[in-house]
């Protein structure tokens, strides 16, 4: 049964079938995930060269960019200074033109490049005792078919890897469309191809593998951008549409005397953002459908006091929250942070993270299970199958990129239908927001608490490090703290990096002598980081030496100067989360980036971009565009199938366009069974389905 459905359709047989690829280039087509002939079409080149143009070697100028072709006359292979080799080809055309062919540290190539070889070259024109073009692209030409394929045209040159050449993979890809790209079939409803002026997919495919023009690339690479834009934004929208449908079984009361109590309690009024978003919180509540929001505000804008108050509306409503956090560290200032205010108000809160010694986690396990504890704070330790809840009513995942997807599904299996509260002080710029949380509702503070103030930033280097101490002996004698951040714990010998360990006892005995010196990092027991904090709180330590642990969670108005020690080892964001422990109190603040006099270009960029602005936002598309979105942000881990053509920096447009027609197929035809929708249906179910499972969870 199954043989027929595959001889019914080709595309779906094994790639070896194809011809010129058998089981030697079927395991180098596997590194490319090319499994199934059909995935032949969407291996897109990296780049593509002009051929449909050859010139005479004659006639070419010095700095243009230009095709050849002609015969290898000579070719030698000599070792240079520095032990680095060069290979020089001289190549000949009719009627005599001759150019130098030069490269660097390629030895195979007089292997390849024979006397008497016919080859085309692409490159830049150079002069030294003569033409010269320096690391050419090239083809050898043998036969007819070879010219069709690799000259006289734009030619396509394709992602390769150990054992694989440009030559073998064009023909692959030609064959393939030749005798199979008839069986193709369209991914996109007809009427979204008109409307969006996009090409079929039979026509894209053919464009993008043997274009014409450079506009058939265009158009071509237009197309696949939008298709795989628009279905994951058709996955966000099915997961969005479940969320709707489904109803909750945490019934709020109208909030009332804990949430009074506790706003009383607070050192300052509440800012209008943080009260716009409390009424939107307390709305999903009231809805009756369980919540999927996201809370974005910048570093230190009040979105753990909203979380707390959120918290308190379920609690008062006789259910319980879990608020997880990345690291034990943060985890622990939002316990120390309101732990004891929430007591005073009658809510019993515990903390469970990893170091928690066991006899106390049996406890904590126990009064989870019997309702005992209405808050818990924690790390992953919340969501191990021991953790076990009486009636859990809302989960708030901080900085919650940190988590992957099945995490945060774990946690919230733990209730039935549980409320879901997403933090984050990351400014999520808005292509990669609607990409990453298109299925969340958002919420964003902009406005920062009364008094807060701006943070003069400064980078400096080496040179002025005794005036900085002499600065920071200043602040400390009028009461006011500093961090001084490194970025390791331990001397690693690969990296000449000043470790927080060593400076601590450097600075501790020949600095500030006499005014009170800390050093806190991750590898410290619960019990030593909290007696730290404790005396940097009560101003026994004046400066704490600390590694990135800092970065986020800690609240001390006292501390009004930030040391970064080799800031280019950090993204921009980092700076930025790092940044905001100071300027918490009403003095002026400081952020002082020191760095070594030699760094990369990059790096400048980014701390040149940190010292002129304090825009959260700003900084994070800054720290995209730098970084791209895989690292800025691990998309792997949000269950989101990785992107092969589009960019999330460059395709904004495309994807808001992608976005609005895939929630518009769904809102029309919430189970893709029209006529029209047939395609979609069969593509996303091929090739989606498995994604989609998690966000089934959620």
């Amino acid at each position: 049964m199954e043989d027929r459905k595959e001889a019914k359709n080709p595309l779906k047989n094994p790639v070896k079938y194809l011809k010129g690829v058998g089981p030697h280039w079927e395991k180098l087509l596997k590194k490319f995930n090319i499994i199934q002939i059909g995935d032949i079409f969407f291996h897109i080149p990296r780049l593509y060269i002009d051929r449909s143009t050859i010139s005479k070697i004659e006639n070419i100028k010095i700095g243009e960019t230009a095709t050849i072709l002609g015969e290898v006359i000579s070719f030698e292979s000599r070792r240079l200074r520095k032990r680095m080799g060069m290979q020089t080809a001289l190549l000949k055309d009719e009627p005599g033109g001759l150019i130098f062919l030069k490269w660097f540290k390629q030895p195979y190539l007089k292997k390849v490049l024979k006397k008497g070889v016919k080859i085309m070259a692409s490159g830049e024109v150079t002069f030294y005792k003569g033409k010269q073009m320096v690391h050419p692209d090239f083809e050898i030409i043998t036969d007819e078919e070879s010219k069709r394929l690799h000259t006289g045209r734009i030619v396509p040159f394709y992602p390769l890897t150990e054992g694989m050449f440009q030559k073998r993979v064009r023909k692959i890809i030609d064959n393939g469309i030749t005798l199979y790209l008839d069986c193709l079939e369209e991914t996109l409803p007809d009427w979204i191809i008109k409307e969006e002026k996009l090409l079929p997919i039979k026509e894209a495919i053919y464009k993008i593998h043997r274009p014409m023009t450079f506009n058939d690339i265009k158009h071509a690479k237009k197309r696949l951008i939008f298709e795989e834009l628009f279905y994951l934004e058709l996955l966000l929208a099915l997961r969005r549409k479940r969320l709707k449908i489904r109803k909750t079984n945490v019934q709020i009361k109208k909030e009332g005397k804990l949430v009074c109590d506790f706003i009383k309690l607070l050192p300052y009024d509440l800012t209008n953002d943080q009260k716009k978003v409390i009424k939107e919180i307390r709305d999903d509540f009231l809805s009756g459908k369980p919540m999927h929001r996201m809370l974005q505000g910048d570093v230190g804008s009040g979105k753990t006091v909203v979380a707390i108050i959120a918290s308190l509306i379920i609690i008062e409503s006789g259910y319980q929250v879990a608020i997880m956090a990345p690291t034990e560290i943060l985890t622990e200032q939002h316990y120390l942070g309101v732990g004891k205010t929430l007591k005073s108000i009658g809510v019993n809160n515990a903390l469970l993270i990893g170091s928690v010694k066991p006899r106390e986690k049996k406890k904590i396990y126990k009064s989870l299970e019997n309702g005992e504890i209405d808050l818990i704070f924690g790390t992953h330790a919340l969501i191990e199958d021991v953790v076990r809840f009486k009636n859990l009513g809302l989960v708030t995942v901080d900085e919650q990129h940190r988590f992957g997807v099945l995490q945060r599904a774990k946690l919230l299996a733990k209730g039935e239908t549980p409320h879901f509260l997403v933090m984050t002080a990351t400014p999520i710029p808005r292509t990669l927001s609607m990409t990453l949380y298109g299925d969340l509702d958002v919420s964003v503070i902009n406005e920062m608490p009364p008094g807060r103030k701006d943070i003069i930033t400064r980078w400096t280097g080496e040179k002025n490090r005794t005036k900085l101490y002499d600065f920071i002996r200043k602040k400390i004698k009028k009461g006011e703290q500093c961090y001084i951040i490194y970025p390791l714990v331990e001397e690693s010998e690969k990296m000449d990096l000043k470790a927080a360990t060593e400076m601590y006892n450097y600075l501790k005995e020949n600095v500030f002598t006499s005014e009170g010196v800390g050093l806190l990092h991750g590898r410290m027991k619960t019990e030593e980081k909290e007696e730290i904090m404790k005396a940097f709180r009560e101003k026994e330590i004046m400066v704490l030496v600390s590694t990135t642990v800092i970065e986020v969670g800690i609240d001390m108005p006292e501390a009004t100067i930030m040391v970064i020690e080799h800031p280019e080892r950090f993204g921009l964001s980092q700076l930025h989360q790092m940044r905001g422990r100071v300027g918490r109190g009403d003095k002026k603040s400081y952020c002082i980036l020191l760095s070594p006099g030699h760094i990369s270009d990059e790096a400048r960029e980014r701390l040149k971009t940190i010292e002129s602005t304090m825009n959260g936002f700003k900084i994070a598309e800054k720290d995209l565009q730098l970084r791209g979105p895989g690292e800025f942000f691990g998309t792997k881990q949000h269950g989101l199938p990785d992107l092969r053509f589009a960019d999330l920096i460059s395709d904004g447009i495309i994807l808001q366009k992608a976005r609005t027609k895939a929630f518009e197929v769904i809102d029309n035809d919430p189970q893709l069974l029209q006529l029209e929708n047939k395609c979609v249906r069969e593509r996303y179910i091929t090739k989606y389905r498995e994604k989609d499972k998690l966000g089934d969870v959620l």
